[in-house]
């Protein structure tokens, strides 16, 4: 988690730890809705990324 991005690893932990909506995080971070399904996308990737690297070393 502390290799991706600030706002990526925030929509992470504020919808999977914190139970929020996607809704409900943009509109906190006074975002639309799309931003943050992309961040939360890109985060998944980006995660699922690195541990497919560990997997193979």
């Amino acid at each position: 988690m502390a290799q991706l991005p600030y706002e990526q690893r925030e929509v992470v932990m504020l919808h999977l730890h914190g139970g929020m909506m996607f809704k409900q995080i943009a509109k906190s971070q006074h975002v639309s809705i799309n931003t943050i399904q992309s961040r939360y996308r890109y985060a998944l990737d980006k995660l699922r990324r690195l541990l497919d690297g560990e997997m193979t070393e």
